[in-house]
């Protein structure tokens, strides 16, 4: 599985160099993001987490992130 996730961002890893942040289309895109009604993701999950007591909703959260940190493979093997 980890070979195929390699060869499938070998193009982005050799081409990652090119890549530059465009500040002035930043600039404008944060200047348009509109903030006003901004919701914490939590009330729009779809595991009802917020019917769950805190104990619970604490470890739904580490498992969560600890998932974020499965996918990084072996980050010296490259």
């Amino acid at each position: 599985m980890f070979g195929k996730i390699k060869s499938s961002t070998e193009y982005v890893m050799r081409n990652s160099q090119h890549v530059k942040i465009n500040y002035d289309k930043l600039n404008d895109f944060i200047k348009n993001v509109k903030c006003d009604d901004l919701k914490n993701w939590l009330l729009y999950n779809p595991y009802n987490l917020l019917d769950l007591n805190v104990e619970e909703i604490i470890n739904f959260l580490l498992i969560f992130e600890a998932i974020d940190y499965s996918f990084w493979g072996e980050p010296n093997g490259y």
